[in-house]
């Protein structure tokens, strides 16, 4: 497990600050929601009906809330930020910053059925597994060498406040080197992030021969997204 213990201006290897591009931050969205003093398949049939959808708040140190959101704003939550989105909630006045969990969707229609969240707070981290990008894969591949992709995905550890949805790994460095490493991503060296991965775990290789990899076929059904908190102090500005 690789411990992060620089900044991204402490770097001794200055070559890693241009090789790995840093994951964005997630950007907050604020959305507004209604308390459901209702449950069960009859009461979230008629908000589906009303344009609305059923969802559920989870607390660390308090009860899970039941609410209601407007499709069409959970809509545009998941076609800019997908799951893992950090969102500001407005529970009739309530404010709540949580993170989306979960999302159920009709397999067959592809409609969303429901929404589940978890509530974060300042001071306490969360585990989460973000996915990896890899960019620039043309300026090296050719009908010769193509771009391996070992690694697809990276856990870590961090602050709600530093909370990124993807990592973009700069896949052109290969042209001078044959493989990547976990160590030389920067958000590995970013002492606001822990990563549960070996410095020396290989992420991307050149690779002479074969054929590219295939794209998986896209489905209806939206990944689980699992979110853990931990305690931890409070959180230092």
């Amino acid at each position: 497990m690789g411990k992060n213990s620089l900044s991204l201006k402490q770097h001794i290897n200055k070559d890693v600050v241009f090789i790995m591009k840093k994951g964005e931050l997630i950007m907050t969205e604020a959305i507004k929601a209604v308390k459901r003093e209702r449950s069960g398949s009859s009461d979230s049939k008629k908000l589906r009906a009303s344009g609305k959808i059923p969802g559920i708040v989870y607390g660390h140190h308090s009860e899970s809330k039941s609410i209601a959101l407007e499709l069409r704003d959970v809509e545009h939550l998941l076609a800019h930020h997908g799951i893992g989105a950090a969102v500001d909630l407005d529970i009739e006045g309530d404010k709540v910053f949580a993170m989306v969990k979960d999302v159920q969707k009709n397999l067959f229609r592809g409609k969303l059925l429901h929404l589940d969240l978890q509530e974060l707070t300042k001071g306490e981290t969360v585990k989460i597994s973000i996915p990896l990008h890899f960019l620039n894969k043309d300026k090296v591949e050719d009908s010769v060498m193509i771009v391996v992709e070992q690694v697809h995905s990276v856990d870590i550890e961090v602050l709600p406040k530093d909370l990124i949805e993807s990592y973009d790994v700069d896949a052109s460095v290969l042209k001078d080197q044959g493989s990547i490493t976990m160590s030389e991503l920067g958000i590995f060296n970013d002492d606001r992030y822990t990563v549960f991965a070996d410095a020396d775990t290989v992420i991307a290789t050149l690779t002479q021969g074969g054929s590219k990899e295939p794209v998986a076929e896209e489905t209806d059904e939206l990944e689980t997204f699992s979110v853990e908190v931990v305690d931890k102090a409070t959180e230092t500005e």
